[in-house]
C-alpha cells in the first residue's frame, strides 16, 4: 500500500468515528480499538501519533446501577470511554491533518508527512 493511500485510508476511518459518534456521552470500546487501529497505517508511516491516542486507563467498565437491597454496584460488561475525551481526541488529529495540509505540503494529499520505515 502506498503512503498517500495509507494516510487517506486513516483519516476516511477517523472522520468517519467523528461523523457517526459525534452525539454520544460515552463511546464503546470497540469504536476506540477502529480508531486506534486507523492509527496503525500512520505509524506504518513512521508517524508519531502516541498523544493522539485514547490512554488505556481512560476505557472502563461504567455504573449501570446499583442493588438498593444490598447497595451493590452494577457495572456494564463493556468497557466504554467518555465522549468527550474520545471526540477531543478525534478533533485533534483531524485538526492536525488540516494544518499539515494549509502549510503548504503538496506531498502529501491529505496533511501528514513523514518518513517511510525501512
Amino acid at each position: 500500500m502506498e503512503p498517500g493511500d495509507k494516510i487517506a485510508r486513516a483519516y476516511s476511518r477517523i472522520d468517519a468515528l467523528k461523523n457517526t459518534l459525534k452525539d454520544y456521552t460515552t463511546i464503546e470500546e470497540t469504536y476506540v480499538r477502529e480508531y486506534h487501529e486507523a492509527f496503525q497505517h500512520l505509524a506504518d508511516l513512521g508517524f508519531d501519533i502516541k498523544e493522539f491516542m485514547i490512554p488505556q486507563t481512560s476505557v472502563r467498565h461504567i455504573q449501570v446501577g446499583t442493588n438498593y437491597l444490598t447497595g451493590e454496584t452494577r457495572y456494564s460488561d463493556e468497557c466504554y470511554v467518555e465522549g468527550a475525551l474520545f471526540m477531543s481526541k478525534l478533533t485533534a488529529v483531524l485538526t492536525y491533518f488540516r494544518l499539515r495540509r494549509s502549510s503548504g505540503d503538496e506531498k502529501s494529499p491529505i496533511g501528514f508527512q513523514g518518513s517511510i520505515k525501512n
